[in-house]
């Protein structure tokens, strides 16, 4: 029943893949991307990449093995004090964008909080360094690791002036 119940949403990610794009938002791999994979992975393992409704996706399956190439990286053993270290000694890269269609007008530089809608609703403080359509970056320092850039996704979060 459940396979069953995937197949408009598998067909869904096949539609998106007909213009010919490599991933679902485009050339390059997204939290889209990682997000659906883990399905259609899911899917692949307990059932098979050839039954219905995979079985009748070839974009999709193509998409799968592209994304079974992206890989895991490659991991390295640290301490956690090393871990801390590296972080203290890295710069963090922002790149700066301003929501200019912002409904609350907020600026970059301005000090803001973040916190979940949701649960473990702990709020997040710092001076705000990117806003888009989709992410809220803030900048802050933390004693243990300097300056750091946190990233929220802008949906599920509420970024109100901190306090």
């Amino acid at each position: 029943m459940l396979v069953d119940q995937l197949r408009p949403q598998f067909a869904w990610l096949e539609a998106m893949l007909v213009d010919g794009r490599a991933f679902l938002c485009g050339e390059h791999p997204t939290s889209v991307d990682c997000s659906a994979h883990h399905l259609c992975w899911f899917i692949t393992t307990n059932v098979s990449a050839n039954t219905p409704p995979l079985g009748e996706l070839p974009k999709l399956r193509a998409w799968m093995q592209r994304m079974e190439r992206v890989g895991h990286g490659t991991p390295t053993e640290m301490s956690s004090q090393d871990a801390l270290a590296v972080a203290k000694a890295a710069t963090p890269q922002i790149e700066e964008h301003g929501d200019a269609n912002d409904s609350y007008g907020r600026k970059l530089g301005m000090r803001v909080q973040v916190t979940p809608d949701d649960s473990g609703r702990d709020p997040v403080v710092g001076e705000l360094a990117s806003l888009t359509t989709y992410e809220v970056v803030i900048k802050r320092s933390d004693p243990q690791v300097g300056d750091v850039a946190v990233h929220f996704p802008r949906a599920g979060f509420i970024i109100q002036p901190a306090p």
